[in-house]
């Protein structure tokens, strides 16, 4: 086989201000006469393409005429297209070009009818030339960013956040934690429903090799809930539409105890598709941990000094199951099961120095904290979508019920090895808690869609939430089964919360201006009951969530897009109990009842420019956080740390996003992105007035190498810069990831080699500070882990064929390549 390497020049400085020549023969008057229209499929799932370019070029001296970009059902028309001769060059990154020649309008054919126009992805072979390329990594909609994981080898080994540390607006800590453009408020969805989880511990559940696409919706439109300041992260699982059983398994094994496996099964027949699948992962990590904290009280500063190695391991077991069953060609009928069991045991191992300064006693410990929680998890969905006579006018409905009993027991040994300066025999203290958290959710959702004429549709539903939230926590002086109840940390609470909502979106186009805005209003009813509080702590209110989408195709290659959303945080049940839980003999956690839901506008504006098989973007936003809901640090008398949450008045983010996608050779691919933004903080905290603000930098450089047909190479940059909190500052953080795979058996075998950290430069490192305190922090995790990935696919694998000009030919016009 051949290999083909094509490269492209790209000038940056002329990229947006290329415009559109215009034809010798060609006036200037305004374009009239004929149309030409068709639809654009992706040939090997037969699904409609939106966005694809379409560019007019008149045959006598290959100017670009006028062009468009096909709608979401694949179809597009130019009109007003003047006498004369023509091609039509169609073009989506990571898919085939189409040239369509000889177009003629006529006094007699004034109108061009191409029906449909198949796309076929670039890994296919052409003519015995292998074109081994890979699809769009990202690809932008007017309320949305979809990203195809498909080709990511760095993240073979892990989970969906494994996945997302190389998305655009998403960033990854070293401890698994995601932030949104610097929010930790997000919502999660699975296959576009909730998940039994929350935020980034949802994530972690989901093997990387299970995931089609992630949807991140920054600003999602008023269809959705609002729940979550910063957005959407939707994850599509793999599906499969052959007849017959097919599936995937996966395998892999990482330096440090460290194992996963994943299997996914379809079996297709009739009108039933049967769906099972599967996971296991058990993951032991490490980390140490530098901690100093310093209160100050009538001028002495009681310094408490921690140094210590915390090994985490995370046992997950998932079952999936269910099927979709077309009953006709207009209803379909889905149930979808799944139960879990997420076990999570954490030791922590340190050195605890107590001193006092300027004098004081002083006290050295040996400290071991350790803890068990166990969560088994259910969730059932039923979905039913019925299909009217007109395409894309459809009723869904889904039914969601999940189920979590969560246990947690944790158990606190210290050892006194040093007191007053002086050795001494060890002193015993032991504490242990036990926690339990059962909780339900049940949700209807009803989604109803209308096509209207010229390019309308509109969009209307309903939604209501129903949650209850049990939890017991009870706290022990002595070892565990020996200890005497402390009423002092013992506490029981239920958390009980409504939500009803309606909603309605327009969207049309007119010309080449595509709009879409809608309204949304939510009824929220709160209460919290607790066993020492005389009464209730309750939330009563109805709020409205205006949006609007607005997305404009400035040229053939060139898109623009611009939204407004408004969204909430609602605290949880753990941000708002008041009463004391403790943590280890210098912390504890405590709520706040008096916390107000936290408020965000949204506002974002994006350009996009195609090049060929590259693209480059630009986005801008800027959000308002009203009530921003802050955790801090509160010492009380005697030096001992009150973890808790409290509102801040606002703050303020103002920043820019660039990805450049570019496809430089067929053996060379690169993605840079680049994030620079403005936080600024405003308000009072703890009593502190709060007026900072930092100028914020994030940058990650993939660059994937095919040295083959079977082989390839991704390596992985990242740096986050310094930032500021309510409290204090981060650190900056730079770490690298280098992957390699290979193919075998005509690619239905892969196996991908990882190393994480290559540098071994990833870190955590925060200061906090305020009236009479101050606490620094350090933490690393484990350096250079190396994962061998397995993959197996079976029945469902397309080989590459040679393609006839029959089979590439649209209707009426062949192809050049």
């Amino acid at each position: 086989m051949k290999r083909l390497i094509l490269f492209f020049s790209i000038i940056t400085t002329t990229l947006f201000a290329q415009n559109p020549r215009t034809s010798s023969s060609y006036s200037s008057t305004p374009l009239a006469g004929g149309t030409i229209k068709g639809k654009v499929i992706d040939a090997s799932s037969n699904q409609p393409m939106e966005y694809t370019t379409v560019a007019l070029y008149s045959v006598k001296d290959s100017a670009l005429i006028t062009g468009t970009i096909s709608t979401p059902d694949g179809t597009f028309t130019i009109s007003s297209v003047r006498l004369g001769r023509y091609y039509l060059i169609l073009n989506f990154i990571g898919f085939q070009k189409r040239t369509i020649k000889d177009l003629q309008i006529t006094q007699n054919q004034k109108n061009i009818d191409l029906g449909v126009i198949k796309l076929t992805p670039s890994g296919h072979t052409l003519q015995e030339v292998s074109v081994v390329g890979t699809q769009t990594d990202v690809q932008y909609k007017i309320d949305k960013k979809i990203v195809r994981v498909g080709q990511d080898i760095s993240s073979k080994s892990g989970s969906a956040i494994d996945v997302l540390e190389n998305v655009p607006s998403v960033n990854v800590d070293i401890d698994g934690n995601i932030t949104i453009r610097g929010s930790s408020s997000f919502t999660v969805l699975i296959d576009g429903r909730p998940s039994v989880l929350e935020g980034s511990d949802a994530l972690k559940q989901i093997p990387a090799t299970a995931i089609d696409n992630i949807e991140i919706i920054t600003n999602p439109s008023a269809k959705y809930d609002p729940q979550g300041v910063s957005g959407i992260i939707n994850v599509n699982l793999k599906k499969d539409v052959n007849l017959g059983i097919t599936g995937i398994i996966n395998t892999s094994i990482g330096t440090g105890d460290k194992y996963r496996s994943d299997a996914t099964f379809n079996y297709n027949v009739g009108k039933f598709n049967f769906i099972l699948s599967g996971n296991y992962s058990n993951t032991r990590n490490r980390s140490t941990t530098d901690n100093l904290k310093e209160t100050t009280r009538n001028d002495t500063t009681k310094i408490v000094s921690t140094d210590g190695i915390q090994y985490r391991k995370q046992i997950t077991k998932t079952l999936r199951g269910g099927f979709d069953y077309k009953m006709d060609k207009k209803n379909i009928l889905s149930l979808l099961i799944g139960i879990g069991q997420n076990a999570f045991n954490r030791e922590f191992n340190s050195t605890d120095t107590l001193y006092y300064n300027p004098t004081g006693p002083r006290k050295v410990s040996q400290n071991t904290n350790t803890a068990d929680a166990k969560t088994n998890f259910y969730n059932l969905n039923l979905n039913y979508q019925h299909k009217f006579n007109e395409k894309g006018h459809e009723l869904n409905t889904l039914l969601y019920y999940a189920k979590r009993d969560g246990k947690n027991n944790n158990v606190q040994n210290e050892n006194i090895t040093d007191y007053t300066g002086y050795p001494a025999p060890p002193i015993a203290q032991n504490t242990y808690s036990k926690e339990t958290s059962p909780d339900k959710d049940f949700r209807i959702k009803v989604d109803y869609s209308l096509p209207m004429e010229k390019d309308k549709k509109l969009e209307a539903g309903y939604q209501s939430e129903f949650e209850t939230d049990n939890e017991d926590y009870s706290f022990y002086n002595g070892l565990p089964g020996q200890g005497i109840l402390d009423d002092k940390y013992t506490s029981s609470s239920k958390y009980l919360q409504d939500i009803h909502a309606i909603y309605s979106t327009f969207a049309g186009k007119i010309d080449k201006l595509q709009y879409q805005f809608g309204l949304r209003g939510e009824y929220n009813y709160r209460k919290i009951e607790h066993t020492k509080a005389m009464t209730p702590y309750k939330i009563d209110r109805f709020d409205l969530f205006p949006t609007l989408h607005l997305s404009l195709d400035a040229a053939p290659t060139i898109q623009t897009l611009l939204s407004y959303t408004r969204r909430v945080q609602r605290p949880r049940n753990y941000n708002l109990d008041p009463f004391p839980i403790f943590i280890d003999p210098n912390n504890i956690q405590q709520g706040n009842p008096a916390l107000k839901p936290e408020f965000v506008d949204s506002y974002e504006f994006s350009v996009i420019k195609k090049i060929n098989k590259s693209f480059l973007s630009f986005e801008t936003y800027y959000r308002v956080n009203h009530d921003l809901i802050t955790r801090v640090l509160k010492p009380n008398s005697e030096g001992i740390f009150i973890n808790t949450f409290e509102n801040l008045n606002k703050s303020f983010t103002f920043g820019a996003e660039m990805m450049a996608d570019i496809d430089m050779t067929q053996w060379l691919k690169t993605t840079l992105t680049a994030d620079l933004y403005n936080y600024k903080l405003k308000g009072s905290v703890v009593g502190d007035i709060v007026d900072k603000n930092s100028t914020n930098y994030n940058f990650r450089l993939n660059t994937t190498i095919r040295m083959s047909a079977d082989s390839k190479l991704q390596i992985i940059g990242l740096y986050r810069g310094p930032s500021v909190t309510a409290q204090g500052t981060s650190k900056e953080m730079f770490g690298l990831n280098v992957a390699a795979q290979q193919d075998f058996c005509k690619r239905k075998l892969s196996a991908t080699l990882q190393i994480r950290d290559l540098l071994g430069t990833m870190k955590r490192d925060f200061t906090s500070f305020g009236t009479n305190f101050k606490t620094t922090s350090k933490n690393r995790m484990e350096k250079r882990v190396i994962t061998l990935t397995l993959s197996y696919k079976f029945n469902n694998y397309k080989p590459e064929k040679k393609k006839t000009e029959e089979e590439e030919a649209p209707t009426e016009a062949p192809e050049e390549n």
